[in-house]
């Protein structure tokens, strides 16, 4: 929707919504701006318009809310970094109990480890997952820990539809199915598109925004202890079978490889194999 704004006396625009409603955050327009987009026959004050009269229910936010500071152009560096953390929380929790479930279930680990595509079995599950959570309350464990909801423009809870097409476009154009390199270059670009229309792509094509509550000390430091025994699990899980593979591949890293906590070696899958090893 391209909207025009009468502002310091002239026209300005055209502005997409979400621009204005940054600069309403902002303090820039007020509910008696004037505003004209295509369809409606006059000019009307943007409190009389129905996509944004939301914005102007309170004279004030709620003491809980944090305005988002954002610029016409560019998402706030405070809010791309608690989405950041907030997603890699969440991936990081669920890897660390997905390693765990392998291994209660006697998975072959080293195997696992081994599979190219072992990154794509991992995180399909949890995306459907986190459509699941969006669509009923906005949130992730990481989101809610770090005072973050998803909602539509218009306020409202995404579907259950919307919610796994916006987890969907995540796991492609976000992380990239947190595949090493492709993984930080969806991350780079990601932020480059926040930074230049104000979000990310896939809340830019499905019509969402991310509200942002003050961040709770306590909730953040539940986050670092959660997210540092998640890492600490998931090494004590995995670290022997990826030394062991790495010890093949470079013997001579044995030496340095055997002083970490986590090494307790692991056996051979066949005894050329550990001769081979060695």
């Amino acid at each position: 929707m391209e909207i025009w704004l009468i502002e310091d006396g002239g026209k300005t625009g055209p502005h997409q919504d979400y621009e204005v409603r940054s600069r309403i955050a902002a303090g820039r327009c007020d509910a008696e701006t004037p505003a004209w987009y295509a369809g409606i026959p006059e000019w009307t004050k943007l409190g009389e318009m129905e996509v944004f009269r939301s914005e102007f229910i309170a004279a004030e936010p709620p003491p809980f809310v944090v305005p988002m500071e954002a610029t016409p152009v560019s998402a706030p560096w405070g809010l791309l970094f608690r989405r950041f953390f907030a997603r890699w929380f969440d991936l990081g929790v669920y890897g660390a109990f997905w390693w765990a479930a392998m291994a209660m279930a006697g998975a072959d680990l080293r195997g696992l480890l081994l599979t190219g595509w072992i990154m794509l079995i991992m995180v399909v599950p949890w995306f459907a997952l986190e459509a699941l959570m969006i669509h009923r309350s906005g949130r992730t464990p990481g989101k809610w820990l770090l005072g973050l909801q998803v909602v539509n423009d218009d306020g409202s809870h995404l579907t259950l539809a919307q919610a796994g097409r916006r987890s969907f476009r995540v796991m492609i154009l976000g992380i990239g199915f947190s595949w090493g390199l492709l993984a930080i270059i969806c991350q780079g670009l990601s932020l480059h598109a926040a930074r230049r229309f104000g979000r990310p792509l896939w809340d830019q094509a499905g019509g969402h925004r991310v509200n942002a509550d003050k961040i709770s000390g306590v909730k953040v430091a539940m986050l670092v202890v959660v997210w540092g025994a998640a890492f600490l699990l998931q090494s004590w899980i995995t670290f022997p079978y990826a030394a062991e593979i790495l010890i093949r591949q470079h013997p001579q890293l044995r030496p340095y490889l055997e002083q970490h906590p986590f090494y307790r070696g692991v056996p051979a899958s066949s005894p050329d194999e550990t001769n081979g090893a060695r």
